[in-house]
């Protein structure tokens, strides 16, 4: 019987532990959003929003391949969604054929509520957050005319 109680004390030691340790972890995570949107017009790629299966979808007409979009975050705003992106531009090492491409992500908001896209281009090696997001696109209740 000891035996099994000592290991039953080093078993609760260890979880008490890990349990330490996961909470100074997530702790310590950065919860830093996106830089505060600019008011000003978004110059790049043409954008759009479309509906596909109950939810809005970014659509991004590029100027050649090599362009990538990413989701940086979804904030509910009131009576909408600012969905904020960023549109890396190709990697200049390579070359590209001058097509248009177009990249599409998804936003995650329902067809049924608004969405504001706030977008931004940052060069292809840009790792900062410092760049400001600018409304491109708006769909769906909620959303200014266009």
């Amino acid at each position: 019987m000891p035996i099994v109680r000592s290991r039953a004390r080093g078993v609760s030691a260890l979880a008490a532990l890990l349990l330490v340790a996961s909470v100074q972890i997530i702790g310590c995570g950065s919860t830093q959003g996106p830089p505060a949107p600019s008011d000003a017009a978004f110059v790049g790629p043409p954008i759009s929003i479309e509906p596909s299966n109950g939810v809005h979808v970014v659509v991004v007409q590029a100027p050649s391949a090599g362009w990538t979009i990413e989701r940086d975050a979804a904030l509910e705003q009131q009576k909408r969604w600012d969905v904020y992106i960023t549109l890396r531009q190709p990697d200049p090492r390579f070359m590209y054929t001058q097509q248009v491409v177009t990249l599409r992500a998804t936003a995650d908001v329902r067809q049924a509520e608004g969405v504001r896209v706030l977008a931004r281009v940052v060069p292809f090696a840009d790792t900062s957050n410092e760049s400001p997001h600018h409304p491109a696109a708006s769909a769906g209740p909620g959303s200014p005319p266009k």
